[in-house]
């Protein structure tokens, strides 16, 4: 029933895949602060620069933006939350890191926009079984993404996976985004 339509099907993969990598550099934080030589707090800074910044990015999005720059806002905004995490190519260190955890973590801010077309996108009658695929598929995802993201750990360094993800996800992201925007009426 959700995945019916070409444009939701679109954007419920999109509200998939952006958290999905997101969760990578968690999945990897013990591992990369390891790398780093870093300690138990360094451990906690990462885990939590990310979860900041989507709380900042939610409230900012929720509060600044009305609603057709919301919808505006899901290619910049899901953007953002990808390309900072680039600077794992560098190994950087924990601090430098934890600034780009924080920054991909403001992207979060295109959730509103993305929730908002599924909505438009749905009567009424569905409403209920599209939310709960929608959530359902986050879930089983991001599980997903933490058992992958340990297994590639094993083979390649920490910092190589968080990179390669961003690397991965960007141009699936940018179709899965010119695949959901809203369709012209003729």
């Amino acid at each position: 029933m959700a995945l019916r339509t070409p444009e939701l099907r679109a954007l419920l993969l999109l509200g998939w895949l952006l958290p999905v990598l997101c969760v990578v550099p968690e999945a990897l934080a013990v591992p990369y602060a390891r790398q780093m030589n870093g300690t138990g707090w360094d451990v906690g800074v990462l885990l939590a620069a990310l979860p900041a910044g989507s709380v900042v990015g939610e409230l900012w999005a929720g509060r600044a933006l009305g609603e057709r720059a919301r919808v505006a806002a899901i290619l910049p905004l899901g953007l953002m939350q990808l390309v900072p995490l680039l600077v794992y190519a560098m190994a950087p260190v924990v601090p430098i890191a934890a600034v780009a955890l924080f920054v991909s973590g403001l992207g979060a801010g295109h959730r509103l926009g993305l929730d908002q077309r599924v909505l438009e996108l749905t009567d009424p009658q569905t409403r209920g079984p599209v939310l709960a695929t929608a959530t359902a598929g986050l879930m089983l995802a991001q599980g997903a993404a933490f058992a992958v993201a340990g297994a590639l750990g094993d083979g390649f360094t920490p910092h190589g996976v968080v990179a390669g993800s961003a690397v991965a996800g960007i141009p699936c992201a940018l179709l899965l985004m010119v695949a959901s925007r809203p369709r012209r009426s003729r």
